[in-house]
């Protein structure tokens, strides 16, 4: 194989370093700011998206008796999936999610959100899912909990029974114990499946 010399660099470079060497001065090309300017525009208009298909999908979900407990969208620009997850007291049917998600495909379709190609899978959150409304708190108290907060700047892990939840904290019944924990300083939080 005959060697390449860079003039960038002034290394010699074999041909199948070619593209190695190139991607280098390209990197080498763009400076950290920009990056940094490319990351936080992509993150400004995925929270722009998700904050447009958060107010189209709550009227349809508020219609079913339920809410919205978790919207994302992934995926590359030609084959997205927007992932809807519902909850209500009740619990979510199959027919629920069939029905909120033909509506809101229909909107989405109209109000031209999505470009491009996508997938829209709307269901009910499983037990892997954190906890992240507080609906979802009132609706499991008396039941298994695993709880990840930060106090005074240290993460905490605590397991008990969720006893109750306010406006302002949840409290955990832990080997005869309360534990108050404030809202704002939860990490997660995953109801802990019992089996009989």
């Amino acid at each position: 194989m005959n060697p390449h010399l860079c003039h960038e660099t002034g290394r010699t470079v074999y041909p199948q370093c070619l593209q190695i060497e190139v991607n280098f001065l390209i990197l080498k090309a763009v400076s950290p700011a920009s990056i940094a300017g490319l990351f936080f525009e992509k993150n400004c208009m995925s929270s722009e998206l998700l904050e447009k298909l958060r107010e189209l999908a709550d009227p349809i979900v508020e219609e079913r008796g339920a809410y919205i407990v978790d919207l994302n969208v992934r995926g590359e620009r030609s084959s997205k999936v927007v992932e809807l997850f519902i909850d209500s007291e009740e619990g979510i049917t199959v027919d629920d999610c069939s029905v909120v998600s033909r509506e809101f495909s229909t909107v989405l379709d109209t109000h031209d959100v999505i470009k491009g190609r996508y997938r829209l899978d709307v269901s009910s959150p499983d037990l892997n899912r954190p906890l992240k409304h507080i609906r979802q708190y009132k609706k499991n108290i008396g039941r298994k909990i695993k709880l990840t907060y930060s106090e005074d700047s240290v993460v905490v892990n605590c397991n008990g029974t969720l006893a109750s939840i306010d406006e302002e904290k949840v409290v955990i019944t832990n080997e005869r114990k309360n534990i108050a924990v404030p809202l704002n300083d939860i990490i997660e939080a995953f109801i802990v499946p019992q089996f009989k």
